[in-house]
């Protein structure tokens, strides 16, 4: 993941992505090409922050991310939104974060989607100027 960071005095760093596949009884499948529509689908990003940009912003702002699924050949998806949030910590020393986007069985149709993860900074409702994208590549959800 990329998380771009448009202001001085803030470093946003160790940005990592991964999905999983949380099959029943079974050990979780990393990054699947993949998925059975029976079993959980998990993004999980992770990422760093530091500076005093970061000491002088409201806590109660949030960290916010959201899970795409373009769908490829014929036909849209218009599930979702599949998101998930994580407060903000008002700090300049090293913060880690970390947000998990939790996908029910069968809440994604059978077919093939490019997955992308959008994480936003948000103050009061407003996105910031603080935004990264991860592509997670082509997955085939199927039955």
């Amino acid at each position: 993941m990329a998380l771009e960071l448009n202001l001085p005095g803030g470093a946003v760093t160790n940005p990592v992505t991964n999905c999983y596949e949380v099959q029943t009884g079974g050990p979780a499948v990393v990054n699947p090409t993949i998925v059975d529509r029976s079993n959980d689908f998990q993004i999980i990003a992770s990422w760093n922050t530091s500076g005093p940009y970061f000491a002088s912003l409201n806590p109660a702002y949030t960290w916010e991310g959201e899970a795409i699924f373009e769908q490829m050949g014929l036909g849209e998806f218009g599930g979702g939104p599949f998101t998930a949030t994580t407060p903000y910590i008002q700090t300049s020393a090293l913060q880690n974060y970390s947000l998990t986007i939790n996908i029910l069985p069968g809440q994604v149709p059978a077919g093939v989607y490019r997955v992308i993860l959008k994480v936003r900074f948000v103050m009061s409702g407003t996105t910031t100027t603080i935004c990264g994208f991860d592509d997670l590549g082509l997955v085939e959800f199927y039955n």
